[in-house]
């Protein structure tokens, strides 16, 4: 346990971290933790290198990566192991044969066998050492994960009461606070820090209470819970099927599927296991054109140089393609715009042509 509390701190200083002003709490990211993880199956020697895309926003986050990757290899969280997939058996045993050495053991060892002792290094472009987790490290990073998700569904829940309670703006400054101390975000050093006109239209619509796609009865509490997982998949919340399956462990799905699969337009959301998912993102697609639609809208009343002629159905993806053909617009009977989506799979979306 003593080498676990060295990489997960104190719990009472953990409480501590990453406070915004009105006192929130942000999971925190273990950045060495994210280092081991993304260091599996990581070339090792120089004419590889490590991972470009990454290796820049661990050293900012953490410094010289050497030591670490030491202590890494020191406490065996971390091996080094060989990409032998390229060279069969019977190959390695030649080379092994060649140079007078044992030709026991599973692939494996043969390959690392090849790689420390065979003096002739000409096979070593099929041989390329890598970064392996250990059974050891592998525990780390799952325990790791483990607490982290509890923060962070925690963290959720307060935004999802923000967004209930109508508060957007607090919702909104946590959301990008928190992104900000993921590793992505502080190598690529992303500044965009406030939702797009179009994801406050989709937000304020759903914290509103604007009507479903479909015209069902639904259980209150699934219905607020539903709502908050449109609005969250929107913003683009990070784990979010985690989330989801975790949001909703206190409503009772199998009573649920029945009512979802007798909807007016008897629509069929698929199986128990797939149906939420399958309605989270046929209300997600409606609440999408709905905003990009009145964003169309008031962009045509505020533009003096407006020049489109209307408005078309983009279906290139799905079924409608093929029953409905091209679908175009003009401002005249944009009142004949069909409801999207039209089916379960459906993936029209609304444009300007």
């Amino acid at each position: 346990m003593d080498f676990f509390k060295r990489f997960f701190g104190n719990p009472d200083s953990e409480k501590k971290h990453s406070r915004n002003e009105q006192g929130n709490s942000y999971p925190k990211y273990n950045y060495e933790l994210e280092f081991l993880d993304a260091l599996n199956k990581t070339p090792t020697n120089k004419l590889f290198g490590l991972n470009t895309y990454w290796e820049g926003r661990y050293k900012e986050l953490l410094g010289n990566l050497s030591p670490i990757l030491e202590k890494f290899l020191s406490q065996g969280m971390l091996e080094i192991s060989l990409k032998e997939e390229a060279l069969k058996v019977s190959e390695l045993k030649k080379i092994l044969n060649d140079n007078n050495l044992p030709q026991s053991g599973k692939k494996e060892i043969l390959a690392k066998r090849v790689f420390e002792e065979v003096a002739d290094k000409s096979y070593a472009a099929n041989l390329i050492p890598f970064y392996k987790l250990t059974q050891k490290g592998q525990d780390a990073i799952d325990l790791y994960r483990e607490n982290f998700f509890k923060e962070y569904y925690n963290f959720q829940l307060n935004q999802a009461d923000l967004f209930l309670q109508k508060n957007l703006n607090e919702l909104e400054s946590n959301h990008f606070q928190f992104r900000e101390l993921h590793p992505d975000q502080r190598y690529l050093l992303g500044k965009f820090d406030s939702f797009g006109e179009r994801a406050k239209s989709i937000l304020k619509k759903l914290c509103q209470n604007e009507g479903f796609r479909i015209k069902w009865n639904f259980l209150p509490e699934f219905e607020k819970r539903l709502r908050v997982l449109i609005a969250f998949k929107e913003i683009g919340i990070r784990l979010f099927d985690e989330f989801k399956n975790e949001y909703l462990k206190e409503i009772d799905l199998d009573e649920l599927y029945p009512i979802i699969q007798g909807n007016p337009e008897r629509l069929n959301f698929g199986s128990k296991e797939e149906f939420v998912t399958n309605l989270v993102n046929f209300e997600y697609q409606y609440f999408w054109n709905q905003g990009k639609l009145q964003e169309i809208i008031d962009y045509r009343k505020s533009s003096s140089n407006f020049r489109f002629q209307g408005i078309q159905v983009l279906n290139d993806g799905c079924e409608c393609q093929a029953k409905y053909g091209e679908e175009k617009f003009t401002w005249d009977n944009i009142k004949d715009l069909p409801v999207l989506p039209r089916h379960v799979k459906c993936r029209c979306i609304i444009n300007l042509m």
